[in-house]
């Protein structure tokens, strides 16, 4: 994992590491997109509207996107049979068994 630090003026945290994505990253947005065959992705309020879903805590604030993302990740990952596609032991299907 590469850590890179960013100047002071730009993260108001001295040397805050930035953990870049790697081959593990699941972009939750295109999940829901092509789980429920949307035309694009959309940003996270919106696909909470869709997905039946409320938004839970304040839009924008790191642990309650985190919980509501998490939602989705779970919700997209059941309606779409990820389970059963990539086998119980995976990380995504232990997200969708809280579906």
């Amino acid at each position: 994992m590469k850590l890179l630090t960013y100047p002071y003026s730009q993260t108001y945290v001295p040397a805050m590491p930035v953990i870049e994505f790697g081959p593990t990253h699941l972009n939750v947005k295109n999940l829901a997109a092509v789980s429920y065959g949307w035309s694009r992705e959309v940003g996270m309020s919106e696909a909470l509207r869709r997905l039946g879903l409320p938004l839970e805590g304040t839009h924008h604030r790191g642990g309650d996107d985190a919980w509501n993302i998490a939602g989705c990740c779970a919700t997209c990952c059941s309606a779409s049979g990820v389970r059963e596609r990539i086998g119980q032991s995976s990380p995504i299907a232990t997200a969708a068994s809280f579906a």
